[in-house]
């Protein structure tokens, strides 16, 4: 029963989690205009203090957001105890600052917790991008493979080579140009032209930001740099580049220490 319970929290709270930011939002406005109507002790001041900590808690890291509310709150606190107690008021007009100490306190720690399920809910959608993301097998630009379709489809070729006791080839090409903008459109180029030189049934393409790797199946060094020098005569038709714009670097399967090593290189 437990466990029901917990997982039914789990799946209540992301439902409700607009309702939640909205509710949030309404008691901190709230507070806010009450604050103002009513002018309390140290109205400008306190008004002052809660326009400045939606600034610098916004910008604070994390960890730090919640120590600076129990800094203001008890900071605050203190001022407003202090003062009445020095000025010997009557306890109706000391209970008018404890309205002051908790409407601020009240604005403070809603927008502390706004800012906790504001920066959840930013942490759970990457999250879910980069799941998403794993999930795709082609690159949407040039239809290579993704990274991690790529090694998915690498350890299953890599079994077979093993089998059959045949050579397997990494071709590294890592571009040349620094210019970011240049280099993404190169490197689109490439990945495209490469996955029409390549053999489909046998070898693999994908691209990381800046390198382009080729896994060339059941061939020699030979056949390996037959494949790279075919794709420099089809880039030269597409591009009409002199010098190659990348570099060119072949690493025999059997070379690596683990499949993982190199599969875990490639990010």
């Amino acid at each position: 029963m437990k466990s029901t319970k917990t997982n039914y929290a789990k799946e209540w709270i992301p439902m409700n989690k607009t309702l939640t930011i909205s509710l949030l939002i309404l008691l901190m406005l709230v507070a806010g205009l009450v604050y103002l109507y009513l002018e309390l002790p140290f109205f400008e001041f306190g008004f002052a203090l809660m326009g400045t900590s939606l600034i610098i808690m916004a910008f604070l890291r994390e960890r730090f957001v919640f120590l600076y509310a129990i800094i203001i709150v008890l900071g605050y606190g203190a001022l407003l105890t202090t003062y009445a107690f020095s000025q010997n008021y009557q306890n109706a007009i000391q209970s008018l600052y404890i309205y002051s100490h908790l409407l601020v306190t009240s604005f403070v720690f809603l927008y502390w917790i706004l800012l906790t399920l504001l920066k959840q809910t930013h942490y759970e959608n990457e999250e879910l991008r980069q799941k998403v993301k794993s999930l795709e097998k082609y690159s949407p630009n040039t239809k290579v493979l993704t990274i991690n379709e790529f090694r998915d489809q690498a350890r299953y070729m890599f079994r077979l080579v093993e089998r059959h006791k045949e050579e397997a080839w990494l071709v590294t090409l890592t571009l040349l140009y620094e210019n970011i903008k240049v280099r993404e459109n190169l490197q689109e180029s490439i990945e495209r032209v490469s996955l029409q030189t390549i053999r489909q049934e046998y070898d693999l393409v994908t691209g990381t930001e800046g390198r382009i790797y080729l896994l060339l199946m059941s061939t020699t060094i030979d056949g390996a740099k037959v494949v790279v020098n075919r794709l420099r005569d089809n880039l030269k038709a597409e591009l009409n580049f002199l010098e190659e714009p990348y570099e060119e670097d072949f690493m025999l399967y059997e070379e690596l220490n683990l499949m993982d090593d190199l599969m875990g290189g490639i990010k």
